[in-house]
């Protein structure tokens, strides 16, 4: 209701339309979802999380930007107007959804090598299983369409070296997988993956 206490005690953190205000958003919300995905908040592999990523930083775009640039290049250009501290709350929420890219892809990694240098002793995979190889080579489908979709937000600040964690997924997992069983739909996978990278406007090579 007008005049409350409890309108005063927010009007603070709210600007002339009695929308959020900016600073709110650098100082508490970014903060915030910045602590959410490193603790596991945000799943590479899903889909979902994905959609509501984009949606979610297309909102802090129009929060956090003063200009008509992208949020993201704020990290890094010094005309647009946003303070050192933002800069630094901004980096370490790019990080914390960067991070997850990479750990799932370095576990995958060191579970893949394990299981090729061992003939597909590892419980659970078996990369000589025209099964299993499908069912990973899916999952891994689902992380690289997720990368690219990180790829595009991120696309202006190689700090973040996306295209180098891009490269590694395909050359490094699902290459080597894929070749184990090329004519049992190793050479099918591929093609999708090849469609996935060059849909890309710079063709992700």
């Amino acid at each position: 209701m007008p005049g409350t206490g409890d309108d005063e005690e927010h009007a603070e953190f709210l600007g002339p339309d009695g929308e959020l205000a900016n600073s709110m958003v650098t100082t508490a919300v970014i903060p915030r979802l910045s602590q959410n995905f490193s603790n596991g908040g945000f799943d590479p592999y899903s889909s979902r999380h994905m959609r509501r990523l984009v949606d979610l930083i297309e909102q802090i775009e129009v929060c956090v930007e003063k200009t008509d640039r992208k949020f993201i290049v704020s990290v890094r250009t010094s005309d647009v107007t946003v303070g050192v501290s933002d800069i630094a709350f901004v980096q370490a929420l790019l990080k914390s959804i960067n991070n997850p890219f990479c750990e799932a892809i370095n576990a995958t990694h060191k579970l893949l090598g394990a299981a090729l240098q061992a003939g597909g002793a590892i419980v659970g995979f078996d990369p000589q299983s025209i099964s299993a190889r499908r069912r990973f080579m899916v999952r891994q489908l689902k992380l690289l369409i997720n990368l690219i979709a990180w790829r595009r937000l991120a696309s202006d600040v190689p700090e973040l070296e996306v295209d180098d964690i891009v490269k590694r997924l395909i050359n490094e997992i699902m290459t080597p997988v894929a070749n184990t069983g090329w004519e049992v739909g190793g050479e099918e996978l591929l093609q999708k993956v090849n469609i996935i990278r060059y849909s890309c406007k710079d063709n992700l090579s």
